[in-house]
């Protein structure tokens, strides 16, 4: 039996509790599986994140059996008895378990939690940048990158660009400080795989929303070029531009769009 918090700013109800029954034999071991079951199967006005489903992004922050955990982390079998799913207690709440983060986006942005040097960074400091490249990307296009390719609300497309281009002009600032041309220097490190998530942008911002990724980020567009360099990368880039395409001869941009394209940011 899963208990779950439910508020929505459409309609003037106060809070409630819902309680759903599953059949979790028939579901993933985690907690997350059994929102995703809920939603799919029986609720789909069910809201909550989700993102890598790794315990990397943080997309599924959530109070579960009062405790601040990851709902992708947290396995069903730990809980004894009911299983009580809460927003974050400390953020104001936008719908059901998602949480409004413009607060903690605000104080990230204020603090500026990041080194800060002329000379080439160590090899320490790099490893740090690494790690900072990838959780900018995590937070930020992670919350929102359901706007490339599902129908959204011009409300949700408008704070998806802007997280967007938050993301691009961070690590546009982080590989500047690296000295690049990436984020592992001359190699691949773990910075650099956010690319393929450039694949969707170079295909979809530009032609649906009329936004130029590389304009004003010319440490950026040299990244994108030493990683269209690297063997391995181009293969995963070409397998994706073939998926996208798929989508395109499917339809799939046109319904959402209005319009199609051709993919060509290979």
């Amino acid at each position: 039996v899963f208990k779950i918090y439910r508020w929505s700013p459409d309609d003037d109800k106060n809070p409630r509790v819902d309680t759903f029954t599953i059949d979790t034999d028939d579901c993933g071991p985690m907690i997350l599986d059994a929102l995703i079951k809920i939603k799919s199967e029986v609720d789909g006005g069910l809201t909550f994140r989700r993102s890598c489903r790794e315990g990397i992004c943080g997309s599924c922050s959530m109070n579960i059996d009062g405790t601040n955990t990851l709902a992708c982390l947290k396995s069903i079998d730990e809980i004894k008895g009911d299983v009580l799913i809460f927003p974050l207690p400390h953020m104001n709440v936008v719908k059901d378990l998602v949480p409004d983060l413009t607060k903690a986006y605000a104080q990230l942005n204020s603090i500026e939690p990041w080194l800060k040097s002329d000379s080439p960074p160590a090899e320490g400091e790099r490893k740090y940048y690494n790690l900072l490249a990838a959780r900018v990307h995590d937070i930020y296009h992670g919350a929102h990158q359901p706007i490339l390719y599902r129908e959204s609300s011009e409300e949700q497309r408008s704070a998806g660009l802007q997280a967007f281009r938050f993301t691009l002009d961070e690590l546009d600032r982080i590989l500047e400080l690296m000295k690049g041309p990436l984020f592992g220097g001359e190699e691949i490190g773990r910075g650099d795989l956010v690319y393929p998530t450039f694949g969707f942008y170079l295909h979809i911002l530009p032609n649906y929303y009329d936004f130029d990724v590389f304009t004003g980020r010319d440490s950026l567009g040299a990244w994108w070029a030493a990683i269209k360099r690297d063997s391995i990368c181009q293969k995963v880039l070409s397998e994706i531009a073939a998926g996208l395409q798929e989508w395109e001869d499917a339809g799939v941009f046109s319904k959402l769009y209005g319009k199609g394209s051709n993919v060509d940011f290979i």
